[in-house]
């Protein structure tokens, strides 16, 4: 495969991830990586025509390196590196292959649902929320003097077993719900202390509005 078709297989296999699991995802953070790990930043910066830079973790559009003759003659070069990224994107498989768990995971909840893309999207989002803030609950949850140890070991013993159920969504949404209440119950305590408002979110780690982080 020349210089051309191996750029050209790259940013498709890119852009199919961000059209089907989006820019807040695990699988497109993935894509990314893999990309960040065959070429380095200084490369990266003389050839990405777009989605290299943006602001937070919210990308607006997926990385795509030109196939022009500039970013070619750059390129060539690395040819090996390029070589290499790819082989990884195949033994990840195709963003549909990859959707297949999504898939799964919504005929567990709903035998009878019907699945489409747009539920894949909404499943990656609340995964990789869940993956982005699980270990800051954690740390606010076990830091905080307003709950008992009886509450904090109940969701201690929750989080022993995630990293083996992780894939089922039960485990996760179980997780999210108790965290959920658990935040919500320290902020409430706080208050009735009359902590003020602006100082809670530092106390626990979290920000103003836990909704935005649960």
């Amino acid at each position: 495969m020349n210089l051309d078709n191996i750029l050209r297989t790259m940013n498709e296999y890119i852009k199919d991830i961000y059209d089907i699991f989006g820019g807040q995802s695990i699988e497109y953070s993935t894509a990314v990586r893999q990309v960040r790990e065959n070429l380095s930043d200084e490369v990266l910066q003389q050839v990405a025509r777009q989605g290299l830079d943006y602001k937070s973790d919210e990308p607006t559009e997926p990385l795509q390196l030109s196939r022009g003759k500039a970013a070619q003659n750059v390129l060539q070069n690395f040819e090996g590196d390029l070589q290499q990224l790819r082989k990884a994107q195949r033994d990840k498989g195709t963003a549909r292959v990859q959707a297949q768990r999504y898939y799964l995971e919504q005929k567990l909840d709903d035998p009878d649902a019907f699945s489409d893309l747009k539920n894949v999207k909404e499943r990656a989002a609340e995964r990789y929320d869940f993956n982005s803030n699980v270990n800051d609950w954690y740390e606010a949850i076990d830091n905080a003097p307003e709950l008992t140890e009886a509450q904090k070991d109940d969701i201690k013993e929750d989080y022993s077993t995630l990293n083996a159920d992780y894939a089922d969504p039960a485990v996760r949404n179980n997780i999210r719900d108790k965290a959920a209440k658990l935040l919500d119950e320290i902020q409430k305590k706080r208050k009735t202390q009359e902590t003020p408002v602006e100082a809670a979110p530092d106390a626990v780690g979290i920000g103003n509005d836990i909704s935005k982080i649960i």
